[in-house]
């Protein structure tokens, strides 16, 4: 799936059925490689066949071309670059010992390699921009920003957008958005608000007091946090399960239930 997308098949597709034949022309590959990948794909949600020569995207398909609204493009391609296939073929490590196969796969933490590897570094953050509109949907609806300074985001307030300085290099500009750079390990900038979306889950319990009590230093008196995360439930059903062995394996995190939440 992720070749079809690097090698522009899926967004040959995006506009109707298409042959094999005339994808590979037209991407100048192989007709038959690429004849059989369709068949392939064909029986995933991907592509359908809908005559003997012609394949025509599917909904998954479609999420997966350049333009579409919430395309997960960037997702799929940054779950199979080359540093990620690394750390999950050195898994057994993990297994073993308890802590992340990061280093015995890369030499390195993931984020030392995304500064390392600034390409992947940017699909990576191309990855989490996609998936941001569904939940951010999701946060404004079920929650009212009111604060004046808000850290890592806001709505008709200043948005202080605090990360380590390469990733400040890949963010999008905003009127209403100060770019600032540092570590949360050591200290964070003052605000009202502080939005932790999708960041707990990459640390340890030290690691995420230490963040917390960074937080509690900055923050305003009247001051509240944010925190955006999967919850670990009776009835979460399979997604928190299977990112928590993600975390697990990639950066020392972990997915949380809300008790255990509640001790950090």
């Amino acid at each position: 799936m992720a070749s079809a997308v690097r090698l522009g098949i899926i967004d040959a597709m995006a506009d109707g059925p298409k042959t094999a034949k005339f994808v590979a022309d037209s991407l100048k590959l192989n007709h038959d490689a690429v004849s059989r990948l369709l068949r392939a794909l064909s029986a995933t949600n991907v592509v359908n066949r809908i005559e003997e020569h012609y394949f025509q995207l599917r909904e998954v398909g479609i999420t997966l071309t350049k333009h579409h609204p919430m395309s997960s493009l960037s997702f799929l391609l940054a779950a199979t670059d080359r540093g990620f296939w690394s750390i999950f073929g050195a898994m057994e490590e993990t297994i073993k010992t308890g802590a992340p196969s990061t280093h015995k796969a890369l030499g390195m933490d993931i984020w030392e390699y995304h500064t390392k590897f600034p390409e992947e570094g940017q699909m990576f953050a191309d990855a989490v921009h996609q998936i941001c509109p569904s939940i951010l949907y999701a946060l404004l609806s079920a929650y009212r920003f009111e604060g004046k300074r808000i850290v890592d985001g806001g709505t008709d307030s200043i948005g202080v957008l605090f990360d380590l300085d390469n990733i400040k290099a890949i963010t999008l500009p905003h009127p209403r958005v100060i770019m600032e750079t540092g570590d949360f390990f050591e200290r964070v900038p003052s605000g009202d608000i502080y939005l932790l979306k999708h960041i707990l889950h990459d640390w340890d319990d030290t690691s995420c007091i230490c963040i917390l009590s960074n937080i509690a230093k900055s923050m305003e008196s009247h001051g509240k946090v944010c925190v955006v995360e999967v919850v670990i439930g009776e009835n979460s059903g399979m997604l928190p399960v299977v990112v928590d062995v993600n975390m697990m394996v990639i950066a020392n995190g972990r997915e949380r239930t809300a008790e255990e939440y509640k001790v950090i």
